[in-house]
């Protein structure tokens, strides 16, 4: 995803809309790995709490299956049209 990103923005006029894209990928590829990373954390957390690590391994299984379908929507995105609208994250302030 960020080849098929660098390549795009590299098409930008100017050296500051190319650092622009880049940093923008940047930061939103951040907010969702770490919102992943603490999600499998209250997760383990939880896991601990109940009885069974069967539990665990399928909570672990369904957060990276979602995961996976979310970065293979974006991917698939860039080539075939969103079917469902462009994903976008908002955070109220």
């Amino acid at each position: 995803m960020f080849l098929s990103l660098a390549a795009a923005a590299l098409s930008a006029r100017s050296p500051l809309a190319l650092a622009g894209n880049v940093a923008a990928f940047a930061v939103g590829a951040a907010v969702v790995i770490s919102a992943l990373v603490a999600l499998g954390a209250a997760g383990a957390q939880l896991a601990r709490a109940l009885p069974g690590p069967l539990l665990a391994r399928y909570a672990s299984g369904a957060l990276l299956s979602v995961a996976g379908t979310y970065l293979l929507y974006l991917q698939l995105g860039f080539l075939i049209g969103y079917p469902f609208g462009i994903p976008v994250v908002t955070f109220p302030l």
